[in-house]
C-alpha cells in the first residue's frame, strides 16, 4: 500500500502488534486446481486501485459494474428436512 501511495515503507519490527491476526492466510490454488479460477489483476495492480478508490472515497470502483449487474449478493437458503 504505501509503494502504491508512495509513501514511506512501513516500518517492520518482527514483533506481534496488539490486533494483530497472527493465523489467516490466504491460497487460491484449490479454486486453481478444482475450478479453474483465475485472477483477472495481479496483486500490485489491485493495492494501487485499492489505494486510488482509498483516495477518491470510494470504495471498490472496478467492481461497481459487476454489482450493478448481478445485485447484491444473497443471503442463503435454509434446507429444513
Amino acid at each position: 500500500m504505501a509503494l502504491a501511495l508512495d509513501g514511506p515503507a512501513p516500518v517492520v519490527t518482527g514483533h506481534y502488534r496488539l490486533g494483530d491476526v497472527r493465523h489467516i492466510t490466504a491460497n487460491s490454488s484449490r479454486l486453481r486446481d478444482e475450478l479453474g479460477w483465475a485472477p483477472r489483476i495481479d496483486f500490485a495492480d489491485g493495492m494501487a486501485e485499492l489505494a486510488r478508490a482509498r483516495q477518491s472515497g470510494s470504495r471498490w470502483p472496478s467492481l461497481a459494474p459487476t454489482l450493478r449487474a448481478v445485485g447484491p449478493p444473497r443471503a442463503p437458503r435454509l434446507l429444513l428436512i
